[in-house]
């Protein structure tokens, strides 16, 4: 998007020829390989070979200087432009996406410039990038650092053309030195780009742009580094987002507005640890009468021990912080992904069938299976179940591994986060007969508050329903396990005050950038050397994405490449049910049937369910057929009958109705396929089928 001039484009002509070279190199072995059966020749190799003589894998990008000409010359925007210019509308107490949150509306410089204001959003983690198997566990661990545009439309933003490098550092070097000497120069940069703003030339016409940083994401001790809080769960008050204490996480389950961290707390606490640092250094008493009454008697409440860095659950300040408008109390959300999928999902299962598979009695012979006071459920029972009796349909990817003894009786049952969100689905269905109403109506309510969490859209009843959901389950969990004690259940109740802040929990969510992890561990096989490991991955992804701008340059498009159809056929418009589509199209309408769409990573094919009608009311329908009419997609179906069960918080689909119907692809109530679950009961032969709102 920024335009250099005439002298800059040396290395961008030169990266261009290059690419041309390599698509012709392709091309020929792609010949010979077809044309000798999968064997090629030495000569055909050397010819190949030539045709690469004298140029490097980083023409053009040899130093960093001529790489970041490179990429900035050959950006060209398509996709991030629109979605700038073309912000999504936002409704009144709608929450859709990071620009509908509160944080955003309300800032200083969105309110004095409106939508030319872009916002950044943030992600640190660290990642084993090496084979573990090869390796010392941890030796090569790297601290990668993210940058995101959260004014792109959110189904390209999953996209990770649209997740940026900031920073790949050593982990060992990084907990050494502390994050703030890698951030202060984007720390800087975001101050200027918040007060002076930056100008574009987009198509002929400059304009002047300004950016803000929003929310920073990850995991859990990730963030408490990042923000400068205690990492520990065993801190006296563990949580970045309130001063509750840890004696008393989960006594109550209703955010308390007076436990708050603020900001203007925050700079009091620091304050005060910057102080107690100074005054022990000159070993000078650590009580002392302080002049400002009004900070006093803010800070009293919490002087309950001698170091006020224990007290207040804070390390230091980030640098961060200096950027206009930013506010660490607010801006380091929960992760849905660590909080929920790989935390209290996690719990949940291992609790219940730890319970289920291997009772224990108190007193005499502890440890022993219970004299049959409650049935048994057999954990081989659990992954027969599991691996051979259920169909996930478009999700059958993730369907959960084999559980182990060792995984119920320990710490973690090792899935992924997308395995755990089906795992929560299925316990409902074993532990139907094995567990008291108590139990299942914990799972219901946890389910509820997933689905609320990995909803795209909210409103405001949704964010109420939401902080009494986090109430009802948090007060029964207490009854049903009551010394069971852990951070991750208390953040529950700030998911509320997230959602207002900041839209939906999923847009704070980690799952895509773990993803992004993926194509470092893809790397480092490739770099071999393990002599400076970050320099080296970092050469390469930006190689790779340079090469990806390229391609987007010359197709015109970069985050999106389109809708994919598959099986295309020109039909006639009588081949349509004439209920369906006579009414809305003239009879010389041009027809083409479609085997499969591809949007956005989701497939739309035959026996694919999808979404009419929201619930309560809910209605479904199975597709049949799928047209395009005049250019518009035409879903062909027929309507489910279900009824809702709500110990398994899904819908038993009782029949089909005979009648074929038809619905443009613009009009469904979702823009996701039904999560479907078919179960197998070997017993009786037969299969219920159900269908899971993952998303609501």
């Amino acid at each position: 998007m920024i335009v250099l001039s005439k002298g800059n484009k040396d290395a961008a002509e030169k990266a261009v020829q290059l690419q041309a070279a390599l698509l012709l190199a392709e091309s020929r072995v792609s010949k010979n390989l077809a044309r000798r059966d999968g064997y090629l020749s030495i000569a055909d190799v050397n010819a190949v070979v030539d045709t690469l003589k004298g140029q490097s894998i980083f023409e053009g990008v040899a130093s960093g200087k001529t790489m970041e000409l490179c990429l900035r010359e050959t950006s060209s925007g398509k996709g991030v432009v629109l979605c700038v210019m073309n912000p999504l509308p936002s409704k009144k107490g709608v929450f859709r996406t990071i620009t509908d949150g509160l944080f955003y509306k309300y800032h200083p410089v969105v309110q004095e410039h409106g939508n030319n204001t872009l916002i950044i959003t943030f992600y640190i983690d660290d990642a084993e990038v090496c084979d573990a198997l090869k390796s010392k566990a941890n030796k090569h661990n790297l601290r990668l650092m993210y940058w995101m545009l959260g004014n792109i439309y959110p189904e390209l933003r999953s996209k990770l053309k649209a997740i940026n490098i900031l920073a790949i550092v050593k982990a060992r070097v990084a907990k050494y030195v502390g994050n703030d000497i890698f951030l202060s120069d984007f720390a800087a940069d975001m101050t200027v780009l918040g007060t002076d703003g930056f100008v574009l030339n987009i198509h002929g016409v400059k304009q002047r742009f300004y950016a803000i940083l929003g929310f920073a994401s990850g995991d859990n001790p990730g963030l408490p580094n990042l923000g400068g809080f205690k990492e520990t769960h065993s801190a006296k008050r563990p949580c970045r987002m309130c001063m509750a204490l840890s004696s008393q996480l989960c006594d109550n389950f209703r955010e308390e507005k007076s436990l708050l961290r603020n900001k203007v707390g925050h700079e009091l606490h620091l304050n005060e640890i910057k102080n107690h640092e100074l005054k022990r250094k000159r070993k000078v008493p650590i009580f002392e009468n302080e002049d400002d009454d009004s900070e006093e008697l803010l800070l009293a409440k919490y002087t309950d021990h001698a170091n006020p860095s224990i007290n207040y659950g804070v390390n230091k300040a980030t640098v961060l912080s200096t950027v206009p408008g930013w506010d660490v109390t607010k801006c380091l959300p929960q992760d849905v992904m660590h909080l929920m999928a790989e935390g209290v999902c996690d719990l949940m299962c291992r609790l219940l069938l730890r319970e289920a598979c291997f009772p224990v009695v108190s007193g005499e012979g502890n440890n022993r299976r219970g004299p049959n006071k409650k049935k048994v459920l057999k954990l081989e029972d659990v992954n027969k179940t599991i691996l051979n009796y259920c169909d996930f349909g478009h999700l059958n990817v993730d369907r959960p591994s084999r559980i182990e003894k060792s995984q119920v009786t320990g710490q973690k049952l090792k899935q992924s986060a997308a395995q755990m969100l089906l795992l929560i689905r299925i316990i409902p269905y074993i532990l139907l007969h094995y567990r008291s109403p108590q139990k299942l109506e914990l799972l219901r309510r946890l389910i509820a508050i997933l689905n609320l969490c990995m909803a795209h859209e909210l409103t405001l009843t949704d964010v109420q329903k939401m902080d009494d959901e986090v109430e009802a389950f948090g007060l029964l969990f207490k009854h049903e396990f009551p010394h069971v004690k852990t951070l991750k259940l208390h953040c529950l109740i700030h998911l509320g005050t997230q959602t207002l802040l900041h839209g939906p929990p999923r847009q704070a969510a980690c799952f895509r950038y773990e993803a992004m992890h993926g194509e470092f561990t893809s790397l480092a096989p490739v770099v071999r050397s393990k002599k400076d490991v970050a320099l080296s991955l970092g050469k390469r992804l930006l190689s790779k994405r340079h090469a990806e701008i390229i391609e987007g340059n010359m197709k015109g498009n970069f985050l999106y490449e389109g809708d994919i159809l598959t099986k295309v056929e020109s039909v006639s418009i009588e081949s349509l049910p004439r209920n369906c589509v006579l009414p809305h199209f003239p009879s010389e309408s041009s027809v083409v049937k479609v085997g499969m769409i591809t949007r956005h990573s989701r497939k739309w094919k035959e026996g694919v369910v999808c979404l009419l009608k929201r619930a309560p009311n809910a209605q479904f329908g199975r597709i049949n057929n799928i047209y395009m009419v005049n250019e518009e997609e035409i879903l062909v179906y027929q309507e489910l009958h279900t009824s809702y069960v709500s110990e398994l918080v899904a819908f038993y689909v009782t029949g089909c109705s005979p009648e074929q119907m038809c619905v443009k692809f613009s009009e469904l109530a979702s823009q996701f396929p039904v999560a479907r679950l078919s179960l197998h009961i070997p017993q009786s032969s037969v299969t219920k089928a159900y269908l899971l709102l993952q998303d609501y």
